[in-house]
């Protein structure tokens, strides 16, 4: 699951990620921007990364973990 918005309030982002991780314990954060950067949850800045201000997390299923 990619969960992203174009705002960057910490409520509507980590906190909503945090919100929706601790009511689906059989989901867990992964690195949506490897390359970028080695976060769960990412945002990017205009300044830093030109654009516009975003913010991006990705979700997988705990049982779908093949390792």
């Amino acid at each position: 699951i990619i969960y992203s918005t174009c705002t960057l309030s910490k409520q509507e982002n980590e906190g909503v990620c945090k919100d929706f991780l601790k009511a689906n314990k059989d989901f867990e954060a992964v690195k949506p921007l490897p390359e970028i950067s080695d976060d769960k949850f990412v945002t990017l800045m205009p300044h830093k990364n030109g654009g516009d201000g975003f913010f991006i997390a990705a979700f997988r299923k705990k049982d779908d973990i093949n390792e």
